[in-house]
C-alpha cells in the first residue's frame, strides 16, 4: 500500500473592486493548471478558505472570529458561509479599531503617560 501526501487545498487569490460602494469580490482559484475567476458580489456567499482569503488572513483565525460573533456566518446545505458584505463590515470595523488604538497611543504619548506593565496590572487586578 502506498500512502500519498496529503494536498493542501488550491490556490486561492482575491481582490477587492474599486470603488468601493458596493463591495465586490473576484476570487481566483487555480486548479490543475488553470485559473478560474469568480466575480462576488454583496450579497454573494463565501466558504471559510474564500473568507480568509478576501479577510488575509487565516482560515482558524476566520472561525474564531464567527465563534466570537464578530463575524456573522450562515449554514447553507450543513457548510459555513459569510457573505462579501459581512467580511466588508468586519474590514471595515477592523481598520476602526485599529485607527482608534493609534489615536489612543498617540495622546498616551501627548501627556508622558506611561503604560503599566502587565504583571503588575495584574497582579492589582487580583488575577494572579
Amino acid at each position: 500500500m502506498t500512502t500519498r501526501a496529503r494536498t493542501t487545498s488550491p490556490k486561492l487569490r482575491a481582490w477587492w473592486h474599486n470603488p468601493p460602494a458596493t463591495p465586490r469580490v473576484t476570487l481566483a482559484r487555480q486548479v490543475s493548471g488553470r485559473t478560474l475567476e469568480r466575480e462576488v458580489g454583496p450579497a454573494g456567499v463565501l466558504t471559510l478558505a474564500e473568507a480568509a482569503a478576501v479577510l488575509d488572513r487565516p482560515v482558524a483565525d476566520v472561525r474564531r472570529a464567527i465563534r466570537t460573533r464578530f463575524l456573522p456566518a450562515r449554514r447553507r446545505q450543513g457548510q459555513l458561509v459569510v457573505t462579501v458584505r459581512a467580511c466588508y463590515r468586519f474590514r471595515e470595523e477592523e481598520r476602526a479599531d485599529g485607527e482608534s488604538a493609534m489615536a489612543a497611543v498617540a495622546r498616551a504619548r501627548q501627556t508622558g503617560a506611561r503604560p503599566i506593565p502587565w504583571a503588575r496590572a495584574r497582579r492589582e487586578l487580583g488575577l494572579e
